[in-house]
């Protein structure tokens, strides 16, 4: 493969990745503040809704946001081992690697903030 069409390929992989994970995470946080504040849009929510968006819509965003982190990581390193020039091999570990650091903090720090909204919503239902 050409040097042109490996940098096209990963500028459009790595414009794509970026784009794709930060509406998710957009999304994700307007989610995580109508469980945590128990308001959407301006309108109070019942618990049960709060419940069901928590387990239905925050947690399966972390889960993928995650793991496509870890899919474009792949990919960055499999057109790395393919690159011809080395500086384009350097390029794409770098850019593989920026997408792994996402998806470990993806896959760690992410279930960790469903868990304590989990607790939150725990003890409002007590009080």
């Amino acid at each position: 493969m050409s040097n042109i069409i490996t940098l096209g390929i990963m500028g459009a992989l790595l414009i794509g990745g970026i784009f794709v994970l930060h509406h998710l995470l957009a999304g994700m946080h307007e989610k995580n503040s109508i469980v945590a504040l128990g308001v959407d849009k301006g309108i109070p929510v019942s618990m049960e809704y709060r419940w069901v968006t928590l387990l239905q819509m925050v947690a399966p965003i972390v889960l993928f946001t995650g793991v496509l982190a870890l899919l474009m990581g792949f990919t960055f390193l499999r057109i790395a081992d393919s690159a011809e020039d080395g500086g384009i091999s350097t390029l794409a570990h770098l850019c593989g690697w920026m997408f792994f650091v996402a998806s470990f903090a993806g896959l760690t720090i992410g279930p960790l903030g469903v868990l304590g909204l989990a607790s939150t919503l725990r003890k409002s239902t007590r009080s």
